[in-house]
């Protein structure tokens, strides 16, 4: 009996009762994903919209009754808007037609209240679709939906809708067999896949199909002939297949042998199924899970203990040539055969496990992008004030100000914390004094601006850049005579920045001045103000927004806000001036400016705290989201829905303290009350939606927070990264944060070392290039990185990363192998 049969006559004998309905706290600032179920999950399904399906043999999810079947938000909280169908038994696999409609397959016998034996099909909002009446006498382990509209199962049955059908059957879009697919198997079928050109893989524990004598792999002409030219044979179950950019597959079971050749648990099959004698991780045990990422990393699960000689418990990451990624450690402490992959990067998993990494967590459970258990944001910060604040692309986040760590006597100026908020050990700076801006940079370096002097007591006045571990780049000399509150860099490698300073390496440069790469002045850009910049943002064509307290640009008369060409020139025809400090900058994906600070009037019009200007600098007289005090720091998100933070106590109509979200038109959100008891100074919006907040606050919502605190969003964060042709294509949706300048494109031939090839262009509501001159017959990766602003002032820079791996086709070699 292979492993994948212990785990299903496990799953079948488990039916759980339903429980009491818990009521979940409103308006909670528990951020961390715990749906918890009272019973084993088997199949996960991540939606396009970022919702989560989720099936096994449980009663109750997230705290509300749900029998075998759910469908979560982002959160982990139950979507409402997914009907509570009553499955009687255990769900095992779950597919995603095209146009929404889930299939299922498990030991059940009704769903819906109707008869449905081990298959159905429900719509798009979770109601039984009573046009689809499949019966199996067996559970579809596998299921494939088909362009056409038709569906492939595989799985244990033997008979379908009363007629023969042995392992594997192609229905009708309605559930009715088609008459025209007669493939079978004298075996059980676990693993289904399609390849580019349109064949079928098909594995399981089999010793014929579609006639032909192969065992328990094999591949099948899109009508269900025996395809011959596919060589591999294994002699064990094969439980998953996947498929790599080049089209190499990756199987995973209980097999030894395989392709010709000894590669236990887990291989790499050419296109024609040629044993890839390079791809060796070699787990100890059975693998039953296999998930290909964008950037071709394999995602694995199973019942091992070890990748080679290292330790991973029942979940592993392996990078595209089949090394171990030491980021990814999700140990179980039971075997967990279910995986997902959300459109942030984050993976969820699924199982009958009660821990993962030591940490309790029944079932069902994410992990971040670092690695870490995604569980709530737990503070660090035991004083001070965090001013700075930048999401790094690997999912920690890098915070400056004033501030002291738990259990550090120091206040360190900058620290590195992970996902869930612990502190981050590997990133250890000394920074002398205040730090009031953070940006990354492509490579992994760390800028920061601020008050200090020094730098691991060694004159760094102002500005200095940190290499990825926290110590200082001694490289880079730049200094100047007073503070540095905000940073930008460019496409080119280029550093704008912002401040109270009159000088930079000597040379005269009031407020605002731009740096080489390397940290020199680049005496090209002119610019002068007679007073502080607090906030900047770069615009695509490259002029560069400045607000602050300044009354003059260049001793041409501009109160607080002005616009510059890329060469530091005035923009004479960008014209609002604010009667009081402009604080904070935004920019959205039309051009239009948001503004926040201090003001009362913005261009000569009545706007409290607050406004919108369209792309020349006029007051948006349909955006009127006046405040009674200060905005201080503002978060964009790619819906174009906004946070906003500072010391007001009213916006708009509403009464919101220090902190409020906002619908596109200005709106008040009536949904988002968290109130401060003191000033919320810094926002930063993470990748995948959630707030991060940090202030003079000592609670939020009612919530003991000392400081700092992330909120949780029910909305997924979307992203994108296709090709299309010789086009690459980006895009950001929903949660996700608004890029703060156009994304960069690079490009590489190993997945590691990335070189930048050029920048993105806004195409409508995505973002596009056209790529070099691309290699052929060869697998190459392009990465596309966008930057968010965040901290005070949105003077600090983050980032976020999507990775895609791309094959093309030379025409020539067939086989990577052959």
């Amino acid at each position: 009996m292979t492993a994948r049969s212990v785990w299903k006559l496990l799953l079948a004998s488990i039916f759980p009762g339903l429980l009491a309905v818990t009521t979940a706290a409103a308006q909670s600032l528990s951020d961390g994903f715990r749906p918890a179920p009272d019973g084993p999950v088997a199949a996960l399904l991540v939606q396009p919209d970022g919702k989560i399906l989720v099936g096994g043999a449980f009663g109750t999810i997230a705290g509300q009754a749900r029998q075998q079947l759910a469908r979560l938000d982002a959160d982990g909280s139950i979507d409402a808007s997914f009907s509570a169908v009553t499955v009687d038994n255990a769900i095992d696999a779950i597919a995603l037609q095209p146009d929404g409609r889930v299939l299922v397959s498990g030991y059940f016998t009704h769903a819906g209240g109707a008869p449905r034996q081990q298959i159905a099909r429900l719509n798009a909002d979770g109601t039984l679709d009573a046009t689809f009446n499949a019966s199996l006498d067996g559970i579809a382990f596998a299921m494939l939906p088909l362009p056409n509209g038709k569906i492939l199962l595989g799985g244990g049955f033997t008979v379908v809708d009363g007629v023969a059908r042995d392992g594997l059957v192609q229905l009708n879009a309605d559930g009715s067999i088609d008459p025209d697919f007669s493939a079978q198997t004298d075996g059980v079928v676990y693993a289904l896949a399609r390849t580019g050109a349109g064949e079928l893989l098909v594995g399981g524990m089999f010793t014929t199909i579609a006639g032909a004598p192969h065992a328990n792999l094999a591949r099948l002409h899109a009508d269900g002939r025996f395809d011959g030219a596919f060589v591999a044979q294994s002699d064990d179950a094969v439980d998953a297949i996947v498929l790599q950019a080049d089209g190499r597959l990756v199987v995973g079971g209980s097999f030894v042998q395989i392709g010709g050749g000894t590669q236990p648990y887990l291989a790499r099959l050419s296109a024609n199924g040629r044993l890839d004698p390079t791809f060796t991780p070699s787990p100890n045990y059975v693998v039953v899970s296999l998930l290909v990422q964008p950037d071709d990393r394999i995602l694995a699960s199973g019942y091992f203990g070890l990748i080679g000689d290292q330790q991973r418990q029942s979940v592993a990451r392996l990078n595209a040539d089949g090394s171990l990624d030491d980021v990814l450690k999700a140990d179980v402490d039971r075997a967990s055969p279910a995986l997902a992959v959300q459109a942030d990067g984050r993976i969820v998993i699924g199982g009958d496990f009660s821990s993962v990494n030591g940490t309790p967590t029944g079932k069902l459970a994410r992990v971040a992008l670092d690695g870490s258990v995604d569980t709530d944001f737990v503070s660090t910060v035991a004083g001070g004030t965090v001013l700075a604040a930048a999401w790094q692309p690997d999912g920690k986040l890098l915070v400056g100000g004033n501030f002291s760590l738990n259990g550090q006597s120091a206040y360190p100026k900058v620290a590195r914390l992970q996902a869930n908020g612990a502190i981050d050990a590997g990133f250890n700076a000394n920074v002398g004094d205040t730090v009031r801006a953070i940006a990354l940079q492509s490579d992994g370096r760390v800028l920061v601006g601020g008050d200090f002097v020094s730098i691991l007591a060694k004159p760094h006045a102002h500005v200095g850049r940190l290499e990825a571990d926290g110590n200082p780049d001694a490289a880079f000399g730049a200094q100047t005579d007073a503070s540095v509150t905000a940073l930008a860099v460019l496409a080119d490698g280029r550093i704008v920045i912002g401040g109270a300073f009159t000088q930079v390496d000597g040379e005269p440069h009031r407020g605002i001045a731009r740096l080489n790469p390397d940290g020199s002045v680049d005496s090209t850009f002119v610019a002068s103000v007679d007073g502080t910049i607090d906030a900047l943002l770069v615009q695509p064509d490259g002029a560069i927004v400045i607000g602050g307290t300044f009354a003059h640009v260049d001793g041409i008369p501009r109160a607080r806000l002005a616009r510059l060409g890329a060469d530091g020139t005035l923009d004479a025809n960008f014209i609002a001036d604010a009667d009081s400090d402009v604080l904070a900058l935004a920019l959205q994906p039309d051009g239009s400016i948001l503004v926040g600070g201090a003001f009362g009037t913005l261009g000569g019009i009545s706007r409290g705290g607050l406004a919108r200007l369209d792309a020349a600098g006029n007051v948006d007289a349909g955006f009127d989201a006046s405040t009674n005090g200060a905005v201080s720091s503002i978060a964009l998100r790619a819906d174009r829905g906004l946070f906003v933070a500072g010391t007001f106590s009213t916006i708009g109509a509403a009464t919101r303290l220090h902190l409020a979200s906002l619908a596109a038109n200005g709106e008040v959100d009536p949904d988002f009350v968290l109130s401060a008891n003191d000033t919320v100074s810094t926002l930063a919006l993470a990748a995948d939606g959630r707030l991060f907040a940090a202030g003079a606050f000592t609670t939020l919502g009612g919530v003991p927070r000392n400081g700092v605190a992330r909120i949780a969003t029910r909305e997924g964060a979307r992203y994108a990264l296709s090709r299309s042709g010789y086009t690459l294509i980006w895009s950001n949706a929903d949660a996700a944060p608004e890029t703060a300048m156009p994304p960069q494109l690079s490009y590489s031939t190993d997945g590691s070392a990335f070189l930048p090839t050029g920048t993105l262009a806004r195409a409508g509501s995505t973002w596009t290039a056209d790529l070099f001159q691309p290699p052929l017959g060869r697998t190459f990766y392009l990465r596309a990185r966008s930057a968010t602003a965040s901290g005070t002032g949105d003077g600090s820079r983050g980032a976020h990363e999507d990775t895609l791996a791309v094959f093309i086709d030379d025409g020539i070699f067939g086989d990577s192998f052959d």
